[in-house]
């Protein structure tokens, strides 16, 4: 072994636009063609490394990384200098600079949504996508580029250096990854990609099971995307083309003022497909204005959660599992009014969401239609948010299989949450006095069930623990004496408020329209 202080070679990596080429790979060889060293070129393009005496090569390469040759699989270019005897042997050598310039390529291509499930586009089927963004990442994120795709859902990017560029296509709020391109010089690169859709099918029916057709039927995403279809002469549906995210399906029509609850959907990965029953009954319209700070407040998302009514023939668990499901989500338009429709029955609203740079809630219960003994909210005012959170302790391992926390406001409007597997859960709400309930059990028997109520002084935060012990349910009818036998005249739709003793933790009640 002879040692050698070397020659310093800099310079930089270019393309002939004068554009740097980062994270390419630079590999000096000598006249054996042993590699003595490897580095990558920083974000603007430059290098620096040592030659031994000699005839020696330098490679510039891209691709992927060869262990024996300390190089990529892809060559840039290759350049041969000769090395002196007093260049490599000598101390204190000037700097070689040697610029190299590499021929640049160009990424091309079009997306799709890949209805037909096949390698490449089916112009009959597959839908092309206008908007979407394509970004290519560079090694170690050095380099960014970007396309959006055009009306004819193709994008173009010229001048790009080689390399290996990690691939991601945005659409519609969602992050698709796609498999890393690598570019060649002076070869344009086909970047055409097709993404995998979710899929919503099902039926509509009415509430006896009978099909409807002619329906419309709409997927609403958390942000804000609609996609629409109609439902077929057997009352089925499809509707295709969604990517990954939380929605809100519902279906209106084809009667006059018929419509479904809705119900959510959570799309985890591209492709999946998800089974839907929608019913449809009469529906009626509702209004009101959304303030924060006696300020009307634009684009608020308002959720509507139907309040079960429970039955002691079946789990409760299971009836607030599916008022969850069946949440529906308006929004307030720019004058800060939420308006629409909603199948006659009592709902809870639940408003949680940004107001400036500050989280604001508000909790209110609103009945369709309005009645005599229940008069829908005008206004829901928002205010500040705080989190409400705690556990809930397991009272049956064996027969509880799910839990659910309730939260009544001093007037006795609700939220329900479900607690996670380890009993934990957490809501945003204004500061107030609240009674919290939490409800345990089966999810397909009635019995046994599980629950505890306390009260809770909400100012900036609050965390609780909760217990169950053995519930039952209570049965009662509301009304006004008509007779002396005791006949009542039902209270239909009225709220009924439960409390352990005077100014206790207090439960929340809807009676039906015979007042039970």
């Amino acid at each position: 072994l002879v040692y050698y202080a070397g020659q310093p070679l800099i310079g930089t990596v270019n393309l002939p636009n004068g554009a740097p080429v980062p994270g390419a790979m630079v590999t000096v060889y000598d006249s054996w063609g042993i590699p003595h060293q490897m580095v990558r070129t920083s974000a603007d393009g430059s290098y620096s490394v040592i030659l031994p005496p000699g005839e020696d090569t330098v490679n510039v390469t891209t691709g992927t990384f060869q262990g024996l040759s300390q190089a990529g699989n892809v060559l840039l270019s290759s350049i041969k200098i000769n090395v002196s005897a007093t260049q490599g042997f000598g101390y204190n050598t000037p700097n070689m600079v040697v610029p190299i310039v590499v021929h640049s390529s160009s990424l091309q291509g079009f997306v799709y949504w890949n209805t037909a499930n096949q390698t490449s586009y089916n112009s009959s089927i597959d839908q092309l996508l206008v908007g979407a963004k394509a970004v290519f990442w560079g090694t170690a994120n050095q380099t960014k580029l970007m396309a959006t795709t055009d009306a004819s859902g193709s994008f173009l990017l010229s001048n790009v250096p080689p390399g290996v560029y990690n691939y991601n296509i945005l659409y519609e709020g969602t992050n698709y990854t796609e498999s890393a391109v690598t570019v060649r010089p002076s070869t344009p690169e086909n970047a055409t990609v097709g993404l995998s859709p979710a899929i919503f099918q099902g039926t509509v029916t009415l509430p006896g099971g009978a099909p409807v057709s002619g329906s419309t039927v709409t997927a609403t995403a958390s942000m804000g995307f609609t996609s629409s279809t109609t439902s077929n002469a057997t009352g089925n549906f499809v509707l295709g083309n969604l990517g990954p995210g939380n929605y809100t399906v519902t279906a209106t029509g084809p009667y006059s003022g018929y419509r479904s609850l809705g119900q959510m959907a959570v799309v985890t990965t591209p492709g999946q497909r998800i089974n839907l029953t929608l019913v449809i009954t009469p529906s009626v319209s509702f209004g009101f204005s959304v303030t924060a700070n006696g300020q009307p407040v634009a684009g608020f998302p308002i959720r509507f959660i139907p309040i079960p009514t429970l039955s002691s023939n079946a789990s409760a668990l299971s009836d607030y599992s599916t008022a969850l499901t069946a949440a529906t989500v308006f929004s307030t338009n720019s004058n800060g009014v939420v308006s629409g429709t909603l199948p006659t029955g009592n709902y809870s609203i639940y408003a949680v969401g940004y107001v400036g740079n500050r989280l604001y809630s508000g909790l209110a219960s609103i009945h369709t239609p309005a009645s005599l003994a229940f008069t829908n909210p005008t206004t829901l005012a928002l205010a500040p948010a705080f989190p409400l959170s705690g556990s809930v302790g397991k009272a049956d391992a064996q027969n509880s299989t799910s839990t659910f926390v309730i939260a009544y406001d001093a007037v006795g409007d609700s939220i329900v949450t479900s607690a996670n597997a380890s009993g934990a859960f957490a809501l945003l709400l204004p500061s107030g006095t609240y009674t919290v309930q939490a409800i345990q059990g089966s999810s397909t028997t009635a019995t046994p069930v599980y629950t505890t109520m306390t009260s809770v002084s909400l100012v900036y935060g609050s965390t609780i623990a909760l217990t169950p012990v053995v519930g039952d349910f209570i049965h009662f009818q509301s009304g006004s004496p008509i007779n002396s036998t005791g006949q009542l005249y039902p209270a239909a739709f009225a709220m009924v408020n439960v409390s352990a003793g005077p100014g206790g933790p207090t439960e929340t009640a809807f009676a039906d329209a015979g007042g039970a």
